[in-house]
């Protein structure tokens, strides 16, 4: 339910949201580890191939996109999205 609400709302109003409805630490801590450090990891990685690419001087152009700093993050933060796809998926399933 954590990552639901999540999605729909500003991470400063679900933080008010779980501490109003009374969630428990470890919901809370298990849904924010889960939910959105992975995201922030890889958007930190992103950034930083793209800050590789400035400081290496390159013009900005869609062959950027193919440099490994660029492409590895971008794949990753694909895998990440897929990832609530796939989950229901396997849950509706079963």
């Amino acid at each position: 339910m954590i990552f639901e609400i999540s999605t729909s709302f500003p991470f400063f109003l679900v933080n008010i949201a779980c501490g109003l409805i009374k969630i428990k630490t470890k919901d809370f801590i298990l849904g924010t580890f889960f939910g959105i450090i992975p995201g922030t990891f890889v958007y930190v990685w992103v950034g930083s191939g793209i800050g590789f690419t400035f400081m290496k001087g390159s013009d900005i152009n869609y062959k950027i996109i193919f440099e490994p700093q660029i492409l590895f993050p971008l794949l990753a933060l694909s895998i990440l999205a897929l990832i609530p796809i796939v989950y229901k998926k396997i849950k509706a399933s079963k």
